[in-house]
C-alpha cells in the first residue's frame, strides 16, 4: 500500500479520533457549565426576591413614617388649639380637659414665643438646663434655636385676647414645633434602612452588574460590580440596560415616596465567565495542539532532511569509486582501437553519471547558484531528454519572447528539476501524448510552463502532489516532485506549483524564477562583431 494513503488514512482517523474527544469534552464542560449555571441563576432569583422584601421593608418603613408625620401635625393642631382656649379665659371652658390634652404632650418640642420674640414657655426641649424665661440667655438661646431647627413647620398663631374682636393690635403668640424624638429616630432609621438596602444592592454576593435607577430609567441612584467608564454617559447607560433587559426581568421598587425606582441586573460573573469556558478551554487545547503539532513537524522535517541530504551525500560517494574505474576503462577501449562511436556514446553516459553524482552531492548544502540563459539550459535538457524517452511524445519548446533571458540558477540542480517534471509527465501520459514546455516573461520573471496531455490531477490532489512519498504509480518513491519543489524554492528563491490540471485533460505546472537581466540578441550581435 502506497505510504502516503497510509499515512493520509491514519490523519484521517486520528482527527475523528480527536474530534470525539472534543466533542465529549464539550459535552461534559457543557453538562457541568449547565449544572452550575441553575445553580447560579437560582441564587440569583433569591437574591431578587430578597431585594424586593427589603423595598416592601422599606416601602412599609416609609409609609408608617408618613402616618405618625401626619399624626403628629394633627397633633400639634389640637395641642396650639388648646393653648388657645386656655388663654381665652372662658368661663364654659372645661379646663381641666384642656390641661389633660396639654400635658399628654411628652414627646413632641413646642417652643411658644411673644410677636417680640420672647419667651413665652417651652416644652419637651431636652436640655441640658431647665428654662428659665426671664433669663436673657436663656432667652437667646431659645430664638436661636427657634431660627436654626424650627423653621421645618409654620408656626400657629394664638391671641393672648380673644373676648374682644381680634386685630392688628391684638397680641399674638407663636407656636413653633419640631419632630418629635420618636419621630426623629423613625426618620434616621429609615435614612438607614434605605442607604443599608442601596448597599445589598451595589455589594450583593453574587457579584451580579446591577443598576439602580430612578422612574424614567435615565437617573442612576446607584450601581455595583460594573465599570463607572460604562455607564458614564447617557448613551452608554441606556445600552447597558438594555443588556440587562435582555437578560432579566428588572425589579421595582415602591419606597412609599410615589416614585416606583428600579433595579437592572445582569448574570453574575461566574455565569458569564462558565459561558465562555468551553470556548477558552478549546482554543487553549487547540493552540496546544497546534504549537505541539508544529515543533514536532518542524523536528520531522529536519530530521528528514537530515536523512535525505545524509544519503544523497552518500549515493554521491558511492557513485565515485565506480564511476572513476570506468572513466579509466574508457581510457583503455579508447587506446586499443574500439569504434569511436562506442567510445563517444560511453563517454556521454558518464558525462550524465558525472552529472548526477553531482546533483546528489550538492543536497542538503546551499549550492553555487551562476548566471545562465534559461534558453540555452532548458534547449540542452530537451535535447538530452528526447533520445531517452518514447518516441510517441510529441515534444515542443516554445519561447514566446525573442530575447535572451538571463537567470541565477545552479544548471545541474535545475536540469534535474525539468527531467523530473518531464518524467513525471510522460508517466502521467503513459509514454504517449503531447508535452510542451513554454517560457515567458514579465518585467522582474520568467515563466516555465511544463504541460502535458495526460490524465490530469483531481483538485483534492493537488495541493499534495509536492508532498514526500505522493505517488499515483504503482511503483515509485514519490519524490520527484518534493525533490523538484525543494530546489526551486529553497535553493532558487522561486515557486513551483499546479497551474491547471482537469482530469482527462491534462496538466500545466509552472516554474517562476526572478529575472537577473535581458541580452538581446541585437546586443549580442553588437558584441560579437
Amino acid at each position: 500500500m502506497n505510504l502516503y494513503s497510509q499515512k493520509q488514512k491514519w490523519k484521517v482517523v486520528l482527527i475523528i479520533i480527536a474530534a470525539l474527544i472534543v466533542g465529549v469534552n464539550f459535552w461534559y464542560s457543557g453538562y457541568i457549565v449547565k449544572d452550575i449555571k441553575q445553580a447560579e441563576r437560582l441564587k440569583l432569583e433569591r437574591w431578587s426576591n430578597t431585594i424586593k422584601q427589603r423595598a416592601e421593608l422599606v416601602n412599609y418603613a416609609h409609609g408608617l413614617y408618613g402616618d405618625l408625620k401626619e399624626e403628629e401635625n394633627k397633633k400639634m393642631e389640637i395641642f396650639a388649639d388648646a393653648i388657645q382656649r386656655m388663654l381665652g379665659n372662658n368661663e364654659y371652658e372645661d379646663y381641666t380637659f384642656i390641661s389633660k390634652i396639654i400635658k399628654q404632650n411628652t414627646t413632641i418640642p413646642v417652643i411658644i414665643l411673644y410677636s417680640d420674640s420672647s419667651v413665652h414657655t417651652t416644652r419637651n426641649l431636652n436640655l441640658d438646663f431647665e428654662i428659665d424665661a426671664r433669663n436673657p440667655e436663656h432667652q437667646k438661646i431659645i430664638t436661636d434655636l427657634v431660627r436654626t431647627k424650627y423653621t421645618k413647620y409654620q408656626p400657629f398663631v394664638m391671641y393672648l385676647d380673644i373676648a374682644s374682636n381680634v386685630n392688628e393690635d391684638t397680641e399674638k403668640l407663636l407656636l413653633f414645633y419640631n419632630d418629635s424624638r420618636i419621630f426623629t429616630e423613625l426618620r434616621d432609621n429609615l435614612g438607614s434602612l434605605i442607604e443599608s438596602f442601596e448597599q445589598d444592592i451595589r455589594n450583593n454576593d453574587l457579584l451580579a452588574p446591577v443598576i439602580y435607577t430612578s422612574r424614567n430609567r435615565r437617573e442612576l441612584i446607584t450601581f455595583g460590580n460594573i465599570d463607572s467608564n460604562q455607564i458614564n454617559t447617557p448613551e452608554k447607560l441606556k445600552a447597558r440596560i438594555d443588556d440587562m433587559l435582555s437578560e432579566n426581568k428588572p425589579i421595582e421598587v415602591d419606597l412609599g415616596d410615589g416614585n416606583m425606582n428600579y433595579i437592572f441586573y445582569d448574570n453574575s460573573r461566574v455565569i458569564t465567565q462558565l459561558k465562555y469556558y468551553p470556548i477558552i478551554q478549546f482554543s487553549i487545547i487547540a493552540a496546544f495542539i497546534m504549537v505541539t503539532y508544529f515543533l514536532f513537524s518542524s523536528f520531522r522535517r529536519a530530521e528528514q532532511n537530515q536523512v535525505w541530504a545524509g544519503m544523497s551525500k552518500e549515493t554521491a560517494h558511492q557513485l565515485g569509486t565506480p564511476l572513476s574505474s570506468l572513466m579509466g576503462w574508457v581510457e583503455l577501449l579508447e587506446s586499443q582501437g574500439i569504434d569511436s562511436n562506442i567510445i563517444d556514446e560511453l563517454n556521454k553516459d558518464l558525462d550524465r553519471l558525472k552529472v548526477i553524482t553531482d546533483r546528489f552531492s550538492k543536497i542538503g548544502s546551499k549550492p553555487k547558484l551562476s548566471n545562465a540563459l534559461i534558453g540555452e539550459v532548458l534547449d540542452e535538457s530537451v535535447q538530452y531528454l528526447k533520445t531517452r524517452i518514447s518516441s510517441r511524445v510529441d515534444f515542443n519548446l516554445i519561447f514566446e519572447s525573442r530575447d535572451m533571458i538571463e537567470v541565477k540558477i545552479n544548471k545541474p540542480l535545475f536540469s534535474w528539476v525539468i527531467e523530473n517534471m518531464v518524467k513525471n509527465a510522460v508517466d502521467a501520459m503513459r509514454g504517449e501524448g503531447k508535452l510542451t514546455i513554454t517560457v515567458s516573461e514579465n518585467e522582474t520573471q520568467v515563466m516555465i510552463d511544463v504541460s502535458d496531455s495526460g490524465q490530469g490531477i483531481n483538485i483534492a490532489k493537488q495541493q499534495l502532489v509536492f508532498s514526500p512519498g505522493f505517488t499515483t504509480k504503482k511503483r515509485g518513491w514519490g519524490l520527484g516532485l518534493s525533490l523538484a519543489k525543494r530546489i526551486i524554492n529553497d535553493y532558487h528563491d522561486g515557486k513551483v506549483f499546479v497551474k491547471y490540471s482537469e482530469p482527462g485533460k491534462g496538466t500545466t505546472f509552472r516554474i517562476i524564477l526572478k529575472k537577473v537581466g535581458i541580452v538581446f540578441e541585437q546586443a549580442l550581435e553588437e558584441e560579437a562583431s
